[in-house]
């Protein structure tokens, strides 16, 4: 009976939920065109929060270096992510990785104003980690998992399908191959000419 009585409080204690997530593939310029804040920036803060009883929310705040699509009225911005840890509480959501403090990037914001479990644009999609070039000193382009982004492609359009991290329409390499990224600016370009487009 003691034993049991042990159990459930700690099952109490120690609550670990985990919700799973499915999310479709979209094209790069269904993301450009899609998204209402495009911005380029360096996470400087982060914390959690449990905002009720069975919702607990990841804030990140980002200090904003640059807008490609969208308007801010200040140089900060923070983003929501469904899930996190506050005490003895954890609520995971299968394939919501937040940007870890100091991580420098683009990101696609889907909405400013209607925040969603994923603020980002194709969740992993509409992440993008820039790493400055030792060599160079040029910032190069990498997916949310580090696949170096290589350039544009514009295959025959599949069915609709799952992600993978990467949105359609976008050249990888293998994540050894870091020197094959592409720099930043000719990134940022092709954002805007996407942008433009009527």
């Amino acid at each position: 009976m003691r034993m049991c009585l042990l159990c459930i409080i700690l099952v109490l204690c120690f609550t670990v939920c985990s919700l799973a997530s499915s999310v479709a593939q979209v094209s790069f310029e269904q993301m450009v065109k899609t998204s209402e804040l495009i911005f380029q920036g360096r996470v400087s803060n982060i914390i959690c929060q449990l905002d009720s009883p069975n919702a607990i929310h990841t804030y990140v705040t980002f200090e904003v270096d640059d807008v490609f699509k969208g308007a801010l009225q200040s140089r900060t911005i923070t983003l929501r992510y469904l899930g996190g840890t506050v005490g003895n509480r954890t609520l995971h959501v299968s394939d919501v990785v937040t940007p870890a403090i100091g991580e420098a990037g683009i990101y696609f914001v889907e909405s400013v104003a209607h925040p969603q479990a994923h603020p980002l644009y194709g969740w992993d999609q509409g992440h993008f980690v820039l790493v400055r070039d030792k060599n160079d000193r040029t910032e190069r382009v990498f997916s949310r998992s580090g696949s170096p982004i290589t350039g544009f492609s514009n295959p025959a359009r599949k069915a609709v399908q799952l992600s993978n991290g990467i949105a359609f329409g976008l050249s990888t390499a293998d994540s050894a191959s870091r020197a094959a990224a592409m720099a930043l600016r000719d990134f940022k370009k092709r954002i805007l000419e996407i942008a433009r487009r009527p």
